[in-house]
């Protein structure tokens, strides 16, 4: 495809740095820029994001013709826009990935993220900029987050924990932009996921949703198990944490009366990990042209 020819157009793409293929900085400038040239006037659209380094690398993704690049702390999406003006279902329809993105991200990191309300600037063929006042931004919130390990083994292996969770995000991110929009069962899950970080207190209610979401998609364990190939040891222990245990975060809570007890930092862990490779399994599922 010749990204300098009008009318040529890029359904879905994505750069980064960390890209294990040739020149990764080459090709990612080499088509943002095509693609930013094609566009007399453009709609620039940015979001300010917090904790900064969610993503801890930036990258830049392709849809439709649309270039979106995620920076540390911001997210800047440039739309074409030509006399007729901006596509209204072009503009919503990138705004809905970028806040896959952010929900694909938040599997990885268990972070919760503050994504201000965006602002909006129309770029002119001359050069000259039209700010459109549309928001106010929203407050920041920051967590912390665990430390990296990076070794050499024996046998020369690296072991590179940042490099390692950093490409999961990148990962995630972009296929949850994807197939977020056309999937019922994946934007559930995802809001799910969302949900048990901003309520701690309901935690494990929350994260049982997401095995509730493919049981309900699949139609039964088994099934599920089988379109996902996950253990089945997995699927039951998910359940164990959230609904067996004498837990405040659990789904049972009135059954156990004065031998409540909160769930201790491992069992939470477990059970966001495992909540989390189900969703995992899931965008795998859809990628390999699953229905």
């Amino acid at each position: 495809m010749n990204l300098g020819a009008a009318g040529s157009k890029i359904d879905s793409c994505l750069f980064h740095p960390a890209s294990r293929t040739a020149s990764p900085a080459f090709l990612q400038s080499v088509v943002v820029e095509n693609l930013k040239a094609l566009m007399r006037s453009a709609l620039e659209i940015t979001w300010v994001f917090s904790p900064k380094d969610l993503f801890e690398e930036q990258f830049s993704a392709v849809w439709e013709n649309c270039v979106v690049t995620i920076g540390e702390g911001k997210i800047v999406a440039a739309i074409p826009f030509d006399s007729v003006g901006i596509d209204p279902a072009l503009r919503a329809k990138v705004e809905r990935k970028v806040t896959s993105l952010f929900l694909g991200v938040q599997v990885v990191s268990h972070v919760l993220y503050e994504l201000s309300r965006p602002e909006v600037v129309i770029l002119h063929e001359d050069g000259s900029r039209e700010l459109i006042i549309e928001c106010v931004p929203q407050p920041v919130r920051v967590k912390g987050c665990p430390a990296d390990i990076r070794c050499t083994e024996a046998d020369g292996a690296v072991v590179d924990t940042r490099r390692e969770r950093i490409d999961r995000k990148i990962r995630l991110s972009r296929l949850s932009a994807d197939w977020a929009s056309n999937d019922d069962t994946l934007i559930r899950m995802l809001r799910s996921y969302g949900a048990a970080i901003r309520d701690p207190s309901d935690e494990l209610i929350h994260l049982y949703e997401v095995r509730e979401s493919l049981a309900s998609r699949f139609g039964s364990k088994p099934n599920a198990l089988r379109k996902l190939r996950q253990p089945d040891k997995d699927w039951s222990r998910l359940g164990g944490i959230c609904n067996d245990l004498p837990l405040r975060q659990g789904r049972h809570r009135g059954k156990f009366g004065d031998d409540l007890r909160d769930a201790t930092e491992q069992e939470l862990a477990e059970a966001r990990n495992l909540a989390a490779s189900f969703i995992e399994a899931y965008l795998r599922y859809l990628s390999a042209g699953g229905t």
